[in-house]
């Protein structure tokens, strides 16, 4: 009997061992296999993304004027003459679907002399101005595509490599695919004229005030006629603080694409 016991003992200890060991195989197993996966998705993640969010410029004597969306014919000619007749620097964002008719063929024309003096430079606002969180991967890349090739063609200037996104709104998918594509710098804001809706001269004026200070992004748009009205007092503004208004690619550091 005390053999016998002996024996169921031993023979128990060894099945505790045995599933002891199995136990213990499959917990590295899973350690290892989730250290490999969380491995491979950052690699995927940071391969993919390439894309930066910038809101704002070097801490230098310079201001960047970004001009979005443009849909209105007047204001887009209203700021075009006071930038051409002024020599001031500016950044517009437009997009195809409304910006077409906003862009009379004369102010197009004028627009790429302008890039060719490298006084104006374009970014890339998509196409149909959706909020491109909603959008898969593929719709938001044929409303960059879409909207890159429009501006080339219009105005004979490459958007690449900035882009804003509508909104301000974008998250993970929206970096990858903007950084797949070439848009490596994705280009929020330090401060805004408030003006997407319409606003009065004054309060434009106060909010480039406010918000005007060496390296700022400054959010505008070609939208409404009050824009065009204050740029010139906005730009005298800015020539009295000492602070050069001038594109992206200047600000940045980067390029002019031409």
């Amino acid at each position: 009997m005390a053999a016998r016991r002996g024996t169921s003992t031993n023979a128990a200890g060894a099945n505790l061992w045995t599933i002891h060991t199995r136990r213990t195989r499959s917990f590295a197993t899973l350690v290892v296999t989730t250290l490999l996966c969380t491995v491979v998705f950052v690699a995927v993640a940071q391969a993919g993304s390439g894309a930066r969010v910038i809101d704002h410029g070097p801490n230098r004597p310079q201001i960047a004027l970004t001009f979005d969306d443009d849909f209105c014919g007047a204001c887009v000619d209203g700021i075009l003459q006071v930038l051409a007749s002024t020599r001031a620097e500016a950044t517009f964002c437009p997009n195809g679907v409304s910006a077409r008719a906003g862009w009379s063929i004369a102010d197009r024309r004028l627009a790429r002399r302008l890039v060719a003096r490298g006084q104006i430079a374009f970014c890339n606002h998509t196409y149909s101005h959706f909020d491109v969180r909603r959008l898969s991967p593929g719709r938001l890349a044929d409303e960059l595509n879409r909207n890159g090739a429009w501006i080339e063609a219009t105005f004979g200037t490459d958007p690449r490599p900035y882009f804003r996104p509508p909104y301000g709104a974008y998250n993970a998918k929206t970096l990858a695919v903007a950084g797949q594509l070439g848009y490596g710098r994705v280009v929020m804001w330090s401060g805004t004229l408030a003006d997407s809706s319409p606003r009065s001269v004054p309060y434009l004026l106060a909010a480039i005030r406010y918000w005007a200070k060496p390296g700022a992004i400054i959010l505008a748009h070609g939208d409404h006629p009050n824009t065009a009205r204050a740029l010139r007092r906005i730009l005298a503004f800015l020539h009295a603080r000492h602070l050069q208004p001038v594109t992206l690619p200047h600000l940045l550091g980067g390029a002019h694409p031409q």
